[in-house]
Formats: C-alpha cells, sequence, structure tokens
C-alpha cells in the first residue's frame, strides 16, 4: 500500500473542496429558484400559473419522495 504525501493530502483536499462548492452552489441556485416560484405565485396570480406550480410541485415531492436519502458525504 502507497503512502500518500503531501501533495496527495493537499489535492485531495483541493478536489473535495471543489465538490463542496459545487454543492453549495446547486443548494443556492435551489433556494433562489423556490423564492422565484413564491414571488410569482400569489395571491392575485392566474388561474394558469397557480396550476402550473402546484402541479409541478406536486410531481417533483411524489419523485423526491421515491429517491433515496443520502447525507452529502461532508455533511
Amino acid at each position: 500500500m502507497k503512502n500518500l504525501s503531501t501533495d496527495d493530502i493537499n489535492q485531495a483536499e483541493h478536489v473535495q473542496n471543489l465538490v463542496n462548492q459545487g454543492y453549495m452552489e446547486k443548494i443556492m441556485e435551489l433556494n433562489y429558484k423556490l423564492a422565484m416560484v413564491k414571488n410569482m405565485v400569489r395571491p392575485g396570480c392566474s388561474y394558469e400559473v397557480l396550476n402550473t406550480a402546484l402541479c409541478c410541485m406536486s410531481s417533483l415531492v411524489t419523485i423526491l419522495s421515491k429517491t433515496p436519502q443520502k447525507p452529502h458525504a461532508s455533511l
């Protein structure tokens, strides 16, 4: 078994940091899109907008409820 050098460890840490950064960017993007939906779907919006949002959110909840829940490695 090969001993890891300091360079190997630094490279592995760098890769993990990039992975975590990408994960957090996706979390931020999700929050941004949820906020957009909340701003578009308010009392007074059209029935079409309300119905579209409700159908899509219902489908998303169904899909996510059937998706295995595995915590992110860094959490």
